[in-house]
């Protein structure tokens, strides 16, 4: 797993500092996922990408559902993340499940790790930073967007 965090966290570092360069109203920012985990990319949203008004009643489903968000290019800075995921998600299925919670809680301790360097700009409670895993219950997400 030390190889997957290096590469997803110089692929995040990359991915980011490319955006920043073309986006200066980043406020939300996720890695996102499926359940099967066949693959991980980032996914943002910008202040200037809300159609909706803090009145309106859908508000915070379109702030905070990154489902919704309208930026999930990855450049191919993930393609080696990916390449390397696929290698570690193939095993028998009992261990499937196992490896998957350990990549989800790789993944956490990699934006931890930068939102805690405050990479991702000033600490404030109007951004953010989670994992998404649509369609899931999944308590890394609710954990993410906890820590």
């Amino acid at each position: 797993m030390v190889e997957f965090r290096e590469k997803l966290r110089n692929a995040l570092i990359k991915h980011y500092d490319f955006i920043k360069s073309k986006h200066n109203d980043i406020y939300a920012y996720s890695l996102y996922t499926d359940s099967s985990l066949c693959s991980i990319g980032p996914v943002f949203n910008c202040e200037s990408d809300l159609k909706v008004q803090k009145s309106e009643d859908l508000y915070n489903y379109y702030r905070y559902g990154a489902v919704e968000w309208n930026h999930y290019e990855d450049f191919g800075i993930f393609d080696e993340v990916n390449n390397l995921l696929i290698e570690i998600m193939n095993c028998d299925h009992p261990e499937w499940s196992e490896r998957r919670s350990k990549v989800l809680e790789n993944c956490l301790e990699v934006l931890c790790s930068l939102e805690n360097h405050d990479f991702f700009g000033p600490k404030n409670s109007d951004r953010f930073v989670v994992i998404c895993i649509p369609d899931s219950d999944d308590p890394i997400m609710d954990k993410s967007a906890k820590l």
